[in-house]
């Protein structure tokens, strides 16, 4: 998978799928994700920034799962 996938679920919930180039733009690697860095925390913000731009879901003051493979 080349290109980044921002798809709405439903009303609370949004898939984002990330490319191997969107990774590497985002600076992301699957080993060293870890939520406790702040640039972990600024990519994740950046992406859901991107989701409520594109297709109108906010995870302001909601809890958020986050899942890698």
């Amino acid at each position: 998978m080349n290109l980044m996938i921002i798809e709405k679920l439903d009303k609370a919930r949004v898939l984002i799928s990330l490319g191997i180039k969107d990774m590497d733009t985002y600076a992301i690697n699957i080993d060293k994700l870890n939520l406790k860095e702040k640039d972990t925390k600024e990519t994740l913000r950046d992406l859901l920034k991107l989701a409520l731009e594109r297709v109108g879901i906010s995870a302001q003051n909601r809890a958020v799962l986050i899942e890698a493979m």
